[in-house]
C-alpha cells in the first residue's frame, strides 16, 4: 500500500513538473569591416539592451583589441586581444547573461574583422 502511494505521488510531480526550457531560435546579423586606422577604436556595435549574443573575428594579419563598454574608455590594457590565428574570436556571450554594450575594436589600418548579433 506504501509503494502504490509514493508511485502516486511521483506521477503527480511528474505531470506537474514545468517542461524543460527549449533553446530559443534566434536570427543573427552578420557583416565584415576594417580597422579605418591604426590604434584608435572604432564602433563595431552600438550598445543595444535587446542583444541576446554577439561574436568578432580577427580575419587580418595583425593583432585586434575588443573592447565592450564606452568607446571613450577604451583602451587596449582593458581590452580583449585577438590574435590573427585562424579561428580567433571574442563573444560577448557570459554564463549568467549577454554584454549589450557598445563593441569597438582597434588593430592595423586595412585589417578585415568580421562580426555577427543576435
Amino acid at each position: 500500500m506504501k509503494r502504490g502511494w509514493i508511485v502516486a505521488l511521483f506521477g503527480m510531480l511528474l505531470i506537474a513538473s514545468p517542461a524543460p526550457a527549449l533553446a530559443q531560435q534566434v536570427d543573427s546579423t552578420q557583416s565584415s569591416s576594417t580597422v579605418s586606422v591604426t590604434n584608435t577604436f572604432q564602433q563595431v556595435l552600438p550598445q543595444n539592451d535587446t542583444r541576446r549574443g554577439c561574436t568578432v573575428q580577427n580575419k587580418g594579419s595583425n593583432n585586434m583589441f575588443v573592447f565592450f563598454g564606452p568607446i571613450a574608455s577604451a583602451t587596449t590594457n582593458n581590452s580583449f586581444l585577438l590574435l590573427p590565428a585562424a579561428g580567433n574570436s571574442v563573444s560577448c556571450n557570459l554564463p549568467g547573461g549577454t554584454i549589450r554594450s557598445q563593441v569597438s575594436i582597434t588593430g592595423t589600418g586595412g585589417d578585415r574583422y568580421v562580426f555577427s548579433e543576435q
